[in-house]
């Protein structure tokens, strides 16, 4: 057989079997008829080919929220982490994406997390536990305490924590000395009184807090910035002249309810002696704030002296009236609580099956 011109197999007699086995495919002798510098073309393409195809793959995979995020992502909870917009629904530019996606998305990436009134104490635990990095941190209206914050001792790094509008208390200051980067506070609408004001006074970094809704005295406040006068502390003293809170059967205290409530206003009482109102306002509410519970100066302005009661339904439940007296346009008291028979969680669950039924 001539080397220069080697036989092709499927060019030969099927009933040579010698020379069938001494012959090469047609494929290798189509290669070896490519010029060399085709060839080393060819192979470099595929070879590219196959190192994009794995970069994607790479990146694609490197991208994919780690299972700490997983755990804790859902509707209406975003967690960011840097250069991506991802919780956002929006596109990542691909510049972002091939060094995030090349190294891998780590749940020590994760620099804020908003949950807001999906937030518990048992979520709290888990970002403290898997996200050590996290930076801002937005829990307000959440079904949490200052007890479940505690655990936040292992993210030094918290530089702005939001928790208004929930049930945290005074002991939110035994957690500030462990964030010693923490500049913004929100405690609008919680249960912090003079006790955390006096741990907050303390604090070297905190910038800004607002206390709006608090149980927070002027004279504290007027200690805390004589104290830090740098931390821009944001009231509404000259705003607020009635505040209220319910304090349930177990002595828990909070503003706040899950569920279906009735707040009313009855004044002033009938110089008769009869026990009836001149006037009544009901406000009707899928679910109870700290603001539904906090009356300006205006509300009361023009109102003529007399008896006056506020009352709180909370699902089915009845709280007991509170009373105060309006006289030459003041109030007699400028805090209001109104007890219920029942603890918190049994009224929520009343409330619940209540809806249920419905």
């Amino acid at each position: 057989m001539d080397e220069k011109n080697p036989v092709v197999i499927d060019a030969l007699d099927k009933g040579d079997p010698e020379c069938r086995m001494t012959a090469r495919p047609y494929w290798q002798h189509t290669w070896e008829c490519v010029p060399g510098w085709a060839k080393i073309a060819l192979v470099s393409l595929v070879v590219l080919f196959v190192v994009h195809v794995g970069l994607g793959i790479r990146v694609w995979y490197g991208l994919q929220d780690p299972p700490e995020v997983v755990a804790i992502k859902g509707p209406e909870r975003h967690i960011i982490i840097p250069a991506t917009n991802r919780d956002f629904r929006n596109p990542l530019n691909w510049f972002d994406a091939v060094p995030i996606g090349l190294r891998g998305v780590s749940a020590k990436d994760v620099t804020a997390v908003r949950l807001d009134e999906h937030a518990t104490d048992e979520l709290v635990g888990h970002i403290a536990k898997h996200f050590p990095n996290v930076q801002l941190l937005f829990l307000s209206r959440g079904n949490i305490t200052a007890r479940g914050l505690l655990c936040l001792k292992s993210c030094p790094e918290i530089y702005s924590l939001d928790v208004s509008d929930t049930d945290v208390d005074d002991g939110l200051g035994e957690l500030l000395p462990h964030l010693p980067k923490l500049t913004e506070l929100f405690v609008m609408n919680t249960e912090v009184g003079d006790e955390f004001a006096e741990v907050a006074a303390q604090h070297r970094q905190l910038n800004y807090c607002p206390i709006n809704g608090t149980n927070i005295m002027p004279e504290a406040v007027a200690s805390w910035q004589k104290v830090r006068p740098r931390t821009r502390i944001q009231t509404d003293f000259d705003r607020v002249i009635l505040r209220g809170a319910i304090r349930w059967s177990d002595g828990e205290i909070s503003r706040r309810f899950r569920g279906p409530c009735e707040v009313g206003r009855f004044g002033p009482e009938q110089a008769d002696g009869s026990g009836t109102w001149s006037r009544s306002m009901i406000m009707k509410l899928g679910g109870l704030r700290a603001d539904h519970l906090r009356w300006p100066p205006q509300e009361f302005k023009n109102e003529p002296d007399g008896n006056y009661q506020i009352r709180l339904k909370l699902g089915e439940i009845d709280a007991e009236p509170a009373d105060f007296v309006i006289k030459d346009g003041k109030l007699s008291l400028d805090r209001l609580e109104f007890r219920m028979p029942v603890t918190r969680a049994e009224a929520e669950r009343l409330a619940a099956l209540a809806d249920a039924v419905k």
